[in-house]
C-alpha cells in the first residue's frame, strides 16, 4: 500500500480509519516544481470516507485532495499534460529510490515522499459534466 512508503501519513489513517483510499482513477491537479530537486502534486482521491470529519459534512465536501511533496527527485519525465490528468498511480520501492507514476503522463524518481495536507471540497457536478463533455468531443 502506498501510504506505508511515505512519511506523515497518520491524517489519512485518522479520517479513513480501516477503509484506507487507494491512488486508483484519481485526477491530478496540479504538479508543481520546487528548487529543481523537489515537486508538489495536488490530487483529489476519488474515495471519500464514509465518516468525514464534521467540518467537511458542514460545508458539503465531496471530494478529498491531498498534497504530496516529492523530495530529492533523481528522475522526471513528463510525457504529456492536458486538463484531464486522471488514472492510477503507481508508488514503489526501487533500490534506495521511490517510484511515483502515472502511467502515459508522468514518472517520477525520488528519495522520499511526504503527505503536506489532507483536505477536502466540494466539486461541482458541472465541472465533471464539462471534464466529460470534452472527452467526448476528442
Amino acid at each position: 500500500m502506498w501510504l506505508n512508503l511515505i512519511m506523515n501519513p497518520e491524517t489519512i489513517y485518522a479520517i479513513y480509519k480501516s477503509e484506507l483510499p487507494s491512488l486508483e482513477d484519481v485526477y491530478i491537479n496540479q504538479v508543481t516544481l520546487v528548487d529543481g530537486a523537489s515537486a508538489n502534486l495536488l490530487i483529489d482521491l476519488s474515495e471519500y470516507p464514509k465518516d468525514p470529519p464534521e467540518k467537511w459534512i458542514a460545508r458539503q465536501c465531496n471530494t478529498v485532495q491531498i498534497e504530496l511533496t516529492l523530495i530529492e527527485i533523481e528522475t522526471i519525465n513528463i510525457e504529456k499534460w492536458n486538463y484531464d490528468n486522471k488514472g492510477s498511480i503507481l508508488v514503489s520501492k526501487d533500490q534506495n529510490y521511490l517510484t511515483f507514476s502515472l502511467e502515459g503522463t508522468f514518472f517520477f524518481r525520488c528519495k522520499w515522499i511526504c503527505l503536506n495536507r489532507v483536505s477536502a471540497y466540494q466539486q461541482e457536478e458541472e465541472l465533471d459534466n464539462e471534464i466529460g463533455a470534452r472527452q467526448e468531443s476528442n
